[in-house]
């Protein structure tokens, strides 16, 4: 895939605006980890963000802005420094074989995102335990692809992942968060919808989503 093509053949996207289409394109195949989540310097994602509480009240709606700020070399990798506006922060992205890892600054790199991978396939991306004896371990599950997806920027052909937050002590460690991701092809996170379970674990509730509005990618 020509990286300064946009994924549903419309022209490149200008400043802060995008290609629209009534239907979504076919996913392309084969994909790889740069097709599925581009970068290059210049790059940007504009999303809403909405917020609630687990009465399912609304709390907060606001936008963000991710933007690829500089390619570097970081721990000799070839990266790309990402600046996020809200919260505000920095990390560096690269690419390691068919994984995106991320890290900060004297912080170990984690892989956040893998393609290809096969349906109900699992990567783990941390499984860390404090001393304290709480678990943390969150891991990346690909459910499937071809999941239409409309948001602000358009309609798009995604790839659907989970990802999945356990904790507690290790022998009672359960699921305390679940992400569901949606992924296109040439242009890069579409969608996310986070969700908790109550404290009885009996049902889980949506306290944030994640939506594209406009992008540029080259």
């Amino acid at each position: 895939m020509k990286r300064h093509h946009l994924f549903f053949l419309c022209l490149a996207a200008v400043s802060f605006g995008s290609c629209r289409s009534s239907t979504a394109p076919p996913l392309p195949d084969p994909v790889t980890i740069q097709d599925l989540f581009p970068l290059a310097h210049q790059d940007y994602w504009a999303y809403e963000l909405t917020y609630y509480d687990m009465y399912d009240t609304l709390r907060i709606v606001t936008t963000d802005v991710d933007e690829v700020i500089q390619t570097t070399n970081f721990n000799g990798q070839e990266s790309y420094l990402m600046d996020y506006r809200k919260p505000a922060r920095q990390l560096y992205y690269y690419y390691a074989g068919s994984d995106l890892m991320v890290t900060e600054k004297n912080s170990a790199a984690e892989p956040i995102l893998r393609y290809p991978m096969h349906q109900g396939e699992v990567m783990i991306r941390r499984d860390t335990t404090y001393s304290s004896g709480i678990r943390d371990r969150n891991i990346l599950k690909f459910t499937g692809a071809s999941d239409t997806i409309k948001v602000t920027a358009g309609i798009f052909s995604c790839y659907h992942y989970q990802a999945i937050r356990f904790g507690g002590k290790p022998d009672l460690s359960d699921t305390s968060e679940v992400e569901h991701l949606y992924y296109a092809p040439g242009v890069g996170l579409i969608k996310r919808v986070r969700y908790q379970y109550t404290q009885d674990h009996r049902e889980k509730k949506i306290i944030f989503t994640q939506e594209l509005m406009n992008y540029n990618v080259l």
